[in-house]
């Protein structure tokens, strides 16, 4: 028997940067000729434009996503002492973004059919310290928000959206990080696309502080590129739900107990990417 082994990549940029070259350095000219390399109109137009596709009065850029979650929770009051839930499963940046706030995350379940937050297990985790809920839409899919907004309206909650992994996706015909009261999205390469992040808000009294918390941590090029991936994304989508549904036929056939596929959601949540 013989082993071949091979390097797959995590992830390569070029396949879907390099076709867009003429845009993308564009867009470096613009930022070196402007020499706003630090906020500047690059950025103003890119956090309009998503804001719009979130569904938000306004979007502030940040350095990551992690940033955007943690500022969310500062803008809240949220501190030591407190707690916040988030589901069990998802990236440790969530959590992560709690502890550095000094709050304390509780972990609710998570859905076996989607692998978001399970509404069912918050109620159950709620004291007098809790103080928000941060739900994950991961894998592109939408969490299901009706539940956990009706529980957080009568327990006095906050809810904020991590959106990181489902940029463009809709909950029952609402773009995802506009259910909450604040929802933060990622640009990460992996992620949907691009680079950094943002939270987006209903609240328009939260501005100005948010601002001043994002202003060090956003580039001219950033807000450029984004801008430039922005119109490229109606043709990477179908892409990759067509990989993402390609992967899942094959993984079904594998044997039972070797792999855990949920089942499709799309008719009931309208998915971004697989």
């Amino acid at each position: 028997m013989m082993f071949v082994l091979m390097k797959v990549p995590l992830l390569d940029l070029r396949r879907q940067n390099l076709p867009m070259e003429t845009e993308l350095l564009d867009a470096f000219r613009r930022v070196l000729a402007s020499g706003h390399f630090i906020l500047g109109r690059e950025v103003e137009q890119f956090e309009s434009a998503a804001a719009t596709v979130a569904g938000a009065r306004f979007g502030i850029g940040m350095s990551s996503g992690t940033d955007a979650i943690l500022v969310a929770l500062m803008a809240l009051g949220i501190g030591p002492g407190d707690e916040v839930i988030c589901p069990s499963f998802t990236f440790f940046a969530t959590a992560g973004s709690i502890v550095r706030a000094g709050a304390r995350p509780v972990f609710a379940d998570s859905c076996p059919e989607c692998f978001n937050l399970d509404p069912g297990g918050i109620e159950p985790l709620i004291t007098g310290r809790t103080k928000a809920i941060i739900p994950v839409h991961l894998f592109g899919q939408a969490a299901d928000m009706d539940p956990v907004l009706e529980i957080a309206r009568r327990r006095g909650l906050a809810v904020i959206e991590d959106a990181a992994q489902a940029f463009g996706a809709a909950y029952r015909g609402r773009p995802v990080g506009s259910l909450g009261d604040f929802g933060t999205v990622s640009f990460f390469p992996p992620r949907t696309w691009a680079r950094w992040a943002m939270p987006a808000s209903w609240s328009p009294m939260t501005r100005p502080w948010l601002r001043r918390r994002g202003c060090c941590g956003i580039t001219g090029q950033a807000g450029g590129t984004s801008t430039a991936w922005w119109g490229a994304t109606s043709g990477w989508m179908p892409c990759r739900r067509r990989c993402s549904e390609s992967n899942c036929r094959d993984w079904r056939n594998i044997p039972p107990g070797g792999s855990t596929m949920p089942p499709n959601t799309t008719a009931r949540w309208p998915v971004a990417w697989g």
